[in-house]
């Protein structure tokens, strides 16, 4: 069986007879596209597979395209990193006590400093258990590494090196202490990440190159407003707002539930901006993966005048009685595990009645008898799906793509299939470019999908046990539409299942967002 798989991008292949052809297709190679780049510089062997890893995780999350050097291939010249920078809007630089005895972190903030100084790039110092004078002054373990490394090199090097630490670590950025909760401040590196992205002005960095050979085909177009129009939204809006019942007095807590990239994090996001003003105290945890009630409290509790003391050091009565006086707003953004609930929320003793608590998840069984409510955010339709493409692609021009534009651009909206996030990234990635370049990416498309996109849709295929994997191919594969009872059937013959552990097993598909079941019949998203 194969690991790669499209997920929600099958319906490609549906024209596909042959199994081993499209199971081949399944697995083809992607590429990585550039826009939209927030590139990581660290060291690797220390924070790789720990803080790096839930960053990575939380951004993508969060529909930011991110870059650090696993995605590589192995063997290729370490200066491929170089370019990856030049095609990045944000530099993520961490410094952490062995960053210096690294000379590729180092060339890799050169660099940085470099696109900084030419009004290409913004970065953000994270400061990771090491002392902000540390680095600033090549101080403690920091220095005495780079120190040790400056010896193996030229004097022009280790200046450049010395140049690029002192213009990135004054920079406003973030400090993890060893006391600090690494999973609070994900949080609050991705708010800042977004933010940084909201300001920043892309228009010159979107525009083909005078010098590119296809500069003179078709009809080029500028650069796309930042916030785009809410197609589709209002009415999703309206639903959502709906749940929120202020004549209920009780503590709700509502799901917010669908396929990755459908837009349960953005959608959540509007209607918490627009009804902050009616809680006295709101929190919105981008991501929960590490995350514990303290830091949901302290979140919650950080705009009262008088609390001074961090709620560590509360005792749990008084602690319980200021969370108690005022009702609260809370969003859970992201949850991919029942435990994780059940750790943040309790049996929600210490809210005030009255507060309304929002859980977005891409698995609906994560939040089985967990909610009062349930809202599922749905594909968007045809019309919105076209429009919201042809934002991002022609610059939020508000007329008609003409020509051969209108045909490829409903092609590129029907590829999508109502995914935000794959309309947005297709729609960036094209705006600009001339017509052989769209029929040709059309084309690419149809064996091997948009790494960004790939990236975010992979996690919930990831998350399957291989029996549910070895399900969800035979589906893909043979059965992409079909009565639900016989491809039950065939499935029980294929994989040698039970017939009450497929019925279980489809259905955690089904709340996984990889199938659809409606009206008896199972569909691939």
């Amino acid at each position: 069986r194969r690991a790669t798989i499209y997920l929600p991008f099958l319906h490609l292949c549906k024209n596909i007879s042959d199994p081993l052809i499209m199971v081949a297709l399944l697995s083809s190679p992607v590429q990585l596209p550039p826009q939209h780049q927030v590139f990581i510089n660290f060291r690797g062997k220390q924070l790789r597979n720990s803080f790096v890893s839930h960053l990575e995780r939380a951004l993508r999350m969060d529909g930011i395209n991110v870059f650090i050097d696993k995605n590589e291939t192995k063997g290729k010249d370490l200066s491929i990193f170089f370019s990856r920078i030049e095609q990045s809007r944000i530099a993520l630089a961490i410094f952490s006590s062995l960053y210096t005895e690294s000379n590729w972190c180092l060339d890799e903030l050169e660099k940085i400093k470099e696109r900084v100084d030419l009004g290409k790039l913004v970065v953000i110092p994270i400061f990771y258990k090491v002392e902000t004078d540390d680095v600033k002054n090549l101080k403690g373990v920091f220095g005495e590494k780079f120190r040790e490394l400056a010896k193996t090199c030229e004097g022009v090097k280790r200046e450049k090196w010395g140049e690029a630490l002192k213009a990135v670590s004054n920079k406003q950025g973030f400090v993890l202490s060893e006391m600090s909760n690494e999973g609070e401040y994900v949080n609050e590196i991705v708010g800042g990440v977004m933010k940084v992205l909201s300001d920043i002005s892309i228009d010159m960095e979107r525009k083909v190159p005078i010098d590119d050979p296809s500069a003179g085909e078709g009809e080029m177009f500028e650069a796309v407003p930042d916030s785009p129009p809410l197609f589709g939204s209002e009415t999703r809006l309206k639903q959502l707002e709906d749940k929120l019942d202020f004549d209920c007095k009780r503590t709700l807590t509502i799901g917010v539930v669908g396929m990755p990239g459908i837009g349960k994090t953005t959608l959540t996001k509007m209607l918490y901006e627009k009804w902050q003003h009616k809680f006295l105290r709101c929190v919105f945890l981008h991501d929960c993966v590490m995350m514990d009630r303290n830091i949901l409290m302290k979140e919650l509790l950080r705009g009262d005048d008088n609390v001074d003391q961090q709620v560590a050091d509360l005792s749990p009565e008084s602690l319980k009685t200021r969370l108690l006086s005022k009702k609260s707003l809370v969003v859970l953004d992201n949850v991919g595990d029942k435990k994780q609930i059940q750790i943040l929320l309790g049996e929600c003793d210490w809210i005030k009645r009255g507060s309304r608590i929002f859980i977005t998840t891409s698995d609906r069984s994560v939040i089985e008898g967990m909610v009062d409510d349930t809202y599922e955010v749905l594909r968007l339709t045809g019309r919105d799906s076209f429009h919201y493409f042809s934002h991002f692609a022609f610059s939020g021009k508000r007329s008609t793509p003409k020509g051969n534009f209108m045909n490829l651009s409903r092609l590129f909206a029907d590829y999508a299939k109502g995914n935000p996030l794959a309309l947005k990234i297709l729609g960036i990635e094209l705006n600009g470019k001339a017509e052989t370049q769209w029929e040709d990416k059309l084309c690419k498309l149809a064996q091997s999908p948009n790494k960004t996109i790939q990236d975010v849709l992979q996690i919930s295929y990831d998350g399957l046990s291989q029996r549910q994997k070895d399900m969800f191919l035979d589906v893909a594969c043979f059965f992409r539409s079909g009565e639900e009872y016989y491809v039950r059937c065939l499935v029980e013959e294929s994989c040698d299942a039970e017939p009450i552990d497929v019925v279980r097993e489809i259905k955690d598909l089904a709340n996984k967002f990889l199938i659809n079941i409606s009206g008896g019949r199972v569909e691939m998203h």
